[in-house]
């Protein structure tokens, strides 16, 4: 990912930045940028219908730069395609206030971003994505019939990787690597579901109560919550700003999870 222009209030942390994701990974991370509320600028294809003078009328495709406020955000990890919608939220020759439209971040293509407030969590996602060796510890190869990805445990393709992540010779290999601390708690947490229940709180009401009890041990939360900013950093922005008990926290993809719960934590005691 290439970070072109940042440009973000240090009063207040809004502002936009300009980026241009130049492999696959970049738009995996583009995705994890992207929230409900977002202006998003960036070039597409509209049909234009133009009208004669004897009322006959014509269309064409015209790119066109267009700025939309986020109201629903899709990756598609087969075609490897990030896909935002709704409504235009500047003038256009072509496309009026408010018209809803849908827009595909491309590689190579420039886009820009702007929140209202851009907190620590995305910054540094951001510097993932700009540097990614600094972050990497973990790279694997995931195979298909004809194909093959080379990833960094990072990747969109993390999700292809939880066998592999539930082997435990392999497990003891890469045991001090983050990708491995995530794994662990995750695993840890499914195991007291079971053998603990008591300490083992999921569903957004039971984690906000351990929140608010500063009980939170690690906090884990699905792509979907944390997509909700409003409600997601209501309850849980300061948790992750001071850090969580053992300072693990992590936004996971992970079916296991998500047929759980939009949030899940171990409690630090009963």
């Amino acid at each position: 990912m290439k970070l072109l222009k940042k440009n973000i209030s240090a009063k207040d942390g809004s502002g936009a930045v300009l980026l241009r994701p130049e492999t696959p990974e970049d738009l995996w991370h583009s995705y994890n940028l992207l929230q409900v509320g977002d202006l998003v600028r960036c070039t597409t294809l509209r049909k234009v219908v133009k009208e004669s003078s004897t009322g006959s009328t014509s269309s064409n495709k015209v790119r066109m730069s267009l700025t939309i406020e986020v109201t629903k955000v899709d990756f598609d990890p087969s075609s490897l395609q990030v896909r935002l919608s709704g409504p235009n939220r500047e003038e256009s020759e072509h496309v009026r206030m408010g018209a809803h439209h849908t827009l595909t971040l491309e590689l190579d293509r420039n886009f820009s971003i702007e929140k209202s407030c851009w907190d620590q969590i995305f910054l540094d996602r951001i510097e993932e994505a700009c540097h990614p060796e600094r972050a990497a510890e973990l790279a694997a190869v995931v195979m298909s019939p004809g194909l093959a990805h080379l990833c960094l445990a990072s990747s969109g393709h993390k999700h292809a990787l939880d066998d592999i992540f539930s082997d435990p010779a392999i497990m003891s290999q890469i045991t001090e690597t983050k990708v491995a601390k995530e794994v662990m708690v995750l695993n840890k947490f499914m195991r007291m579901i079971d053998l603990d229940p008591d300490r083992a709180f999921y569903g957004y009401e039971h984690v906000r109560v351990a929140n608010e009890q500063s009980a939170v041990d690690s906090l884990l939360v699905t792509d979907e919550l944390f997509r909700n900013s409003d409600l997601f950093h209501a309850c849980f922005g300061d948790t992750v700003a001071t850090g969580v008990g053992s300072g693990c926290y992590f936004a996971v993809s992970s079916p296991r999870l998500g047929g759980i719960g939009s949030g899940s934590c171990p409690k630090r005691y009963r």
